[in-house]
């Protein structure tokens, strides 16, 4: 897809879907290392950033192919924010995530935040895949009310902190919205190895896994152009995707850049 109809797309209906921008040995890849990781700590690692100890997490995120769609969409260098694998086996208790935006929770400055949702296995509304809202990036966020679709409603407590140093508890809660008709709703199709790219405002969810035999495999993941601020304390040490990082270097020499690349920023639009 040329970058200018990349770009209009994203820019119109909040989403591209662009596919195969992952090969099967590079899915399979991820798979074994995320297995024995788990299989290893008896369970799934906390941590939304593992891309700066664990090689396959870093191949993932640093995949050319991704990081081209993420330089075409921002016009920047991107930076990775988090990660996380998300998992919907076959034959589990059915469940959905609630519809929600990325940036009441994710909150950055200025608004340059792009969610990457990794497809690694085939999805489909039936699976449990990815479900957007087309256009919902452009308009006013609803209000949040009672649960339906089948989803679960998750409310997330995070510690901020903004350039000058202030903290502060944020809460956001993911739900229906009272203005979201069900036919507004689009079940992506995404094979494997396919990633959805879609504005950090774009409302998204995800329905249950209703089939015996179809795991859902995915890798949800959040960037933003260099220069941007991440409010939240336990995301704030962003990676530039496009350059070698020692994964030595320090959260404070991160958060230093990120304050200086906002400087830099602020001070162009005065």
């Amino acid at each position: 897809m040329r970058k200018d109809i990349l770009r209009s797309n994203f820019n119109e209906f909040g989403y591209v879907v662009v596919e195969h921008i992952l090969d099967q040995p590079s899915v399979r890849d991820f798979l074994e290392h995320e297995l024995r990781v788990r299989q290893r700590e008896h369970g799934a690692p906390s941590s939304l950033q593992r891309f700066w100890e664990e090689p396959h997490w870093h191949r993932l995120v640093t995949n050319p192919g991704i990081v081209s769609v993420l330089s075409a969409i921002l016009r920047a260098e991107p930076r990775v924010v988090e990660a996380i694998y998300l998992p919907k086996f076959a034959g589990r208790p059915p469940e959905g995530i609630g519809f929600h935006r990325d940036v009441d929770h994710i909150r950055v400055c200025p608004d340059t935040l792009i969610g990457c949702w990794i497809a690694l296995s085939d999805t489909d509304g039936d699976n449990g895949g990815l479900c957007v809202v087309p256009g919902s990036h452009k308009c006013a966020p609803p209000e949040s009310v009672d649960v339906s679709f089948g989803a679960k409603i998750f409310v997330l407590e995070n510690q901020m902190r903004d350039p000058d140093g202030r903290v502060w508890i944020d809460r956001v809660q993911s739900g229906v919205f009272n203005r979201l008709s069900p036919a507004a709703v689009v079940p992506l199709r995404v094979p494997c190895g396919s990633a959805v790219f879609f504005h950090g405002s774009l409302v998204h969810g995800s329905l249950a896994n209703t089939t015996p035999d179809r795991d859902r495999l995915a890798v949800a993941s959040h960037f933003v152009a260099e220069g941007t601020w991440v409010y939240r304390i336990d995301i704030q040490r962003t990676m530039n995707v496009t350059e070698p990082v020692s994964h030595s270097q320090s959260h404070a020499e991160c958060l230093e850049g990120q304050l200086k690349g906002r400087t830099a920023r602020l001070q162009r639009h005065v």
